[in-house]
């Protein structure tokens, strides 16, 4: 459920730092669209392959190597010297994201039945819900804290600690 949560708070985590980072690095609007969007397109290309891959080789391995993906594509763009940096960390991002996301949703449908799956999958949705509201006062915590030209950052490396954590938390992944 964590992993669902972190995969949430990094989009809505960048929404309150665009206009910083538009400003820091001069991005086009086109710069700044594939800020947002080229996560979510890396993520669309590679759920679905990563999901089949995951039911043949086993989904732990490539639930850990999506987010060990996401947790050094979160420290690159932390540490981003520039907008085009910044744009190809998102695009890891989206395809960690879209590698570990299917094996969460792959575990639930093999270890409950089709009737009993709705409260599992509600939870999800429940934790995507909160990364979706806590995001925004996150985002805009950190990007105050951390100070006018620098606070942008911490949106990307707040994921660290969190990514280094969840795969502890897999026992039951397949």
């Amino acid at each position: 459920m964590l992993a669902v949560f972190l995969g949430g708070l990094n989009i809505s985590l960048l929404v309150i730092a665009l206009p910083t980072i538009r400003s820091v690095f001069d991005l086009s609007p086109s710069g700044q669209q594939w800020l947002i969007s080229g996560c979510f397109l890396t993520f669309g290309l590679v759920l679905v392959p990563a999901g089949r891959y995951g039911d043949l080789r086993g989904r732990r391995s490539v639930f850990v190597a999506g987010i060990a993906l996401f947790v050094v594509a979160s420290t690159a763009a932390g540490f981003a010297p520039s907008g085009t940096w910044l744009i190809v960390a998102r695009l890891a991002q989206g395809v960690g994201v879209g590698m570990a996301l299917p094996q969460v949703f792959g575990t639930v449908q093999r270890m409950f039945a089709a009737r009993e799956r709705g409260r599992p999958l509600g939870l999800l949705a429940a934790a995507v819900s909160a990364s979706r509201l806590a995001g925004p006062v996150l985002g805009g915590v950190l990007v105050t804290v951390g100070g006018a030209e620098q606070g942008w950052r911490w949106i990307f490396l707040a994921n660290v600690p969190i990514g280094i954590i969840v795969p502890s938390y897999t026992g039951r992944l397949g």
